[in-house]
């Protein structure tokens, strides 16, 4: 998916007025991404794993804030990049 394509689909997201957002609808974005970037840094699966669940559950408790000034991908893996130094 390229990034033009991620922001528009993120900006659905953040728009839908006819319902709430869910963490699965984040995940779609940039799941498999978020997961090899928690397993390189941590090298456990089970840890990664761990860390992309926390990531986007974080992400969209923090929905309304994203102003869109990075790509969402950066800005997944800066949430994934905190959870990894936890």
């Amino acid at each position: 998916m390229n990034t033009f394509h991620t922001m528009r689909l993120f900006q659905r997201v953040r728009t839908e007025v006819t319902e709430q957002p869910t963490a699965e609808t984040l995940s779609a974005l940039c799941r498999n991404d978020v997961f090899r970037f928690a397993l390189s840094r941590t090298g456990n699966q089970t840890t990664a794993e761990d860390v992309a669940v926390e990531t986007f559950a974080d992400a969209l408790r923090a929905l309304a804030r994203f102003d869109g000034r990075v790509a969402v991908k950066i800005w997944l893996f800066g949430i994934a990049r905190r959870k990894t130094a936890d």
